[in-house]
């Protein structure tokens, strides 16, 4: 579910983990975000919004394509928005990026 594959889910079946899974109230969500030049975020590098942690990057890379770096990471649900600005750092280095909502996955 915070991957956003919640369609994917056969929910009218019983499994293990079903209620479980089915009541659970999920706050963050993957989503993907493009950085504002050609360096993008890697594993591990927390997602800061106005100086606080709402998040972790869990992969980014070079996009050929835009000429920028691009990835996902994990956020607060409530601040998936296209065009939210962030900062993306691992304590030495920031990357400013916008996030970049991904219908794809929603029902």
């Amino acid at each position: 579910f915070e991957a956003n594959m919640s369609r994917f889910v056969y929910t009218e079946k019983d499994f293990i983990g079903k209620k479980k899974l089915i009541g659970r109230d999920v706050n963050i969500l993957l989503t993907g975000f493009i950085c504002e030049g050609r360096r993008s975020a890697k594993e591990g590098y927390r997602v800061m919004v106005g100086g606080e942690d709402k998040g972790e990057v869990t992969s980014g890379t070079f996009s050929p394509c835009l000429k920028k770096g691009i990835g996902l990471c994990y956020v607060e649900k409530r601040l998936i928005e296209d065009g939210k600005m962030v900062v993306l750092t691992d304590g030495k280095v920031e990357i400013m990026a916008n996030l970049k909502d991904i219908p794809l996955y929603r029902k």
